[in-house]
């Protein structure tokens, strides 16, 4: 069974992050720069200068994780699953304490039909932040590729235990509960397949934005 997706959702984390208690150089910078372009375009849909933008503040700094992170929701945006992937694991290996990543890699691993690793990133995601809506989404997406209802079923209500009323999570619960039940869909309703744009950065500190 193979999802289709009728749009991507610019999804971010809710939240003010402090990366700066020193002063900034003329290089941090210029990487900051490009990297509020790259959301910037993320968040209006221009991918292609997003994905331009994140390359050269990665460019600039090739440990910047947010621009990994970033350009990994960029990529996943565009169907770039295999590319989305590696930078998702970039941003994981810097930073595995940052559940952006591993939401990105798990959807860059559900676009690759990859769901028992998926499953796992999402895992991952959970653990750094068990309020992460999106890890139990992505995970929910996952079990159900794999026919595993009764545990997207589980997942999709911890889901909405954080976020009542999300559509994504009551899609995908009323997805598992109709397979349960011996129902004959064939497709899942069509979903946004959840992928992070890390947010701005203005005088030191991260500020997320959403976009839906």
């Amino acid at each position: 069974m193979k999802i289709t997706y009728l749009k991507l959702m610019i999804i971010a984390m809710a939240g003010i992050l402090i990366i700066a208690a020193q002063p900034v150089s003329a290089g941090d910078m210029n990487k900051i720069e490009y990297y509020n372009l790259a959301v910037d375009y993320a968040n209006e849909g221009n991918f292609d200068e997003a994905l331009s933008a994140a390359d050269s503040a990665i460019a600039i700094d090739e440990n910047f994780t947010l621009a990994y992170t970033t350009k990994a929701g960029v990529l996943n945006a565009m169907g770039r699953y295999d590319e989305a992937l590696e930078s998702a694991k970039k941003a994981t290996e810097i930073r595995p304490d940052q559940p952006e990543g591993w939401v990105n890699m798990a959807s860059s691993l559900i676009g690759l039909e990859r769901y028992e690793e998926a499953v796992e990133a999402s895992d991952m995601a959970i653990e750094t932040d068990p309020e992460c809506i999106e890890g139990y989404i992505t995970k929910g997406t996952a079990l159900g590729e794999l026919g595993r209802y009764d545990e997207e079923i589980a997942v999709s209500e911890k889901a909405l235990e954080i976020s009542p009323g999300d559509s994504r999570a009551v899609a995908n619960k009323r997805y598992a509960e109709d397979m349960a039940e011996g129902g004959n869909n064939s497709e899942k309703s069509p979903l946004p397949l959840p992928f992070v744009i890390t947010g701005v950065i203005t005088a030191g500190i991260l500020y997320y934005h959403s976009k839906k």
